[in-house]
């Protein structure tokens, strides 16, 4: 039997396709495909040609599915519908186009399945979950117990780089101290009662802030925990706004030219907010934790 899911994010469309073997579910296809929906937004709207470009892409994965003989699909969407005037429409636009039904996750529900999702490839007794998204970060403390606190933000490498980089690939020494701003004012009520100096990372910004360290650091045998000094040396680094900066990205992460440095000054506000001392990556969150739970 094979189910599948597709992400709909802010910056790209993910499909991921699993088959039941050994009475479990086992990834056997992902595909992805970058539409960055929140380019397409304005007065917090989708506009017409963003819901052209979406119907567009899933109509390809359904079809796809459809040829693999997938027999169930799940859909869902984070920020990139979650907070936008005209979602009713939209929802009912894809339903009546493409015959699916998309599951709108909340920020609580978020960072659940992100907690869900990392437990599947890391085993921390007690931490702070960070993901990074394109439109939204989330922020859960847990313990063995269980997620003790649960915290979202509309802070998001994609979104953080359409309101504030206007002329380039990379931001200027003005627009980083704009985009400084803005993450220090979304950031200044942060609760911060629960402490935990170990941090867990998921998502694509932080995959590549591992990737991208291992050359600025000059330390090949990084795995996949970095220390606070470590990230703090590795963003100086990157914002120094230089050609090398640059062709670093894009020889290592070309398609997170444009969003990583945002997620990652994103990344130093929570460092530096909840005293975390080390980070490190997890392979496996928000996908992972909505299939387990969908499929429980």
């Amino acid at each position: 039997m094979k189910k599948a899911i597709i992400d709909i994010g802010s910056n790209t469309v993910r499909l991921v396709i699993y088959q039941l073997m050994n009475n479990q579910y086992k990834q056997i296809i992902t595909q992805k495909k970058t539409v960055g929906l929140v380019h397409y937004i304005e007065d917090n709207q989708l506009m017409p040609d963003g819901l052209k470009c979406l119907t567009e892409t899933l109509c390809e994965f359904k079809i796809l599915l459809e040829n693999l003989k997938v027999q169930k699909s799940y859909y869902f969407a984070t920020e990139a519908l979650r907070s936008i005037l005209n979602q009713k429409d939209i929802i009912n636009h894809l339903s009546q186009e493409l015959n699916i039904q998309i599951d709108i996750l909340s920020c609580q529900e978020e960072g659940l399945f992100d907690y869900y999702g990392m437990k599947q490839s890391i085993d921390f007794k007690a931490g702070v979950l960070i993901d990074i998204g394109g439109g939204s970060s989330e922020v859960v403390h847990f313990n063995q117990n269980g997620i003790i606190q649960n915290q979202s933000f509309p802070l998001g490498s994609l979104s953080l780089y359409k309101e504030h980089v206007k002329g380039g690939i990379v931001p200027t020494t003005k627009e980083l101290n704009q985009i400084h701003d803005h993450v220090k004012k979304e950031l200044k009520d942060i609760d911060v009662s629960h402490y935990s100096k170990h941090a867990i990372g998921i998502g694509g910004t932080l995959r590549a802030c591992i990737l991208v360290a291992r050359t600025v650091l000059k330390k090949n045998n990084i795995q996949d925990t970095l220390t606070k000094e470590e990230i703090d040396y590795l963003i100086n680094q990157l914002t120094q706004n230089s050609r090398k900066t640059t062709q670093i990205i894009l020889r290592i992460k070309p398609d997170r030219i444009h969003t990583l440095i945002p997620g990652l000054i994103i990344l130093k506000e929570l460092i530096q907010n909840l005293s975390i001392q080390d980070l490190t990556i997890a392979y496996t969150g928000l996908r992972e934790g909505y299939f387990i739970k969908k499929t429980e």
